[in-house]
C-alpha cells in the first residue's frame, strides 16, 4: 500500500531549542517508520498539536483529520 502526502511550510522550525524544522521531523519519522509502526499497530492514538511549535500553545485534537484510515 502507498500513500501519498502533500506537506506545506518545511522550513517551519518545530523545536526551537535545537533548531529543528519540520522537514527533519518528517525524515526522522520516514527513517524509524517500520519500526514504529510495527509497535504501534492496534493502539489507540492520542494526538496534541503545536502548530506554531512545542514553545507555543498547543490542543487537543480530539476527532481524526478526513482521510484518516479506519483503526
Amino acid at each position: 500500500m502507498s500513500t501519498k502526502v502533500e506537506f506545506t511550510n518545511l522550513q517551519k522550525i518545530l523545536y526551537p531549542a535545537i533548531e529543528v524544522s519540520k522537514k527533519q521531523v518528517i525524515e526522522y519519522y520516514i527513517k524509524i517508520a517500520t519500526k514504529m509502526l510495527a509497535f504501534l499497530q492496534g493502539r489507540p492514538t492520542v494526538m496534541t498539536r503545536y502548530p506554531d511549535g512545542v514553545g507555543k500553545k498547543g490542543f487537543y485534537e480530539k476527532d481524526a483529520p478526513q482521510g484518516t484510515p479506519p483503526g
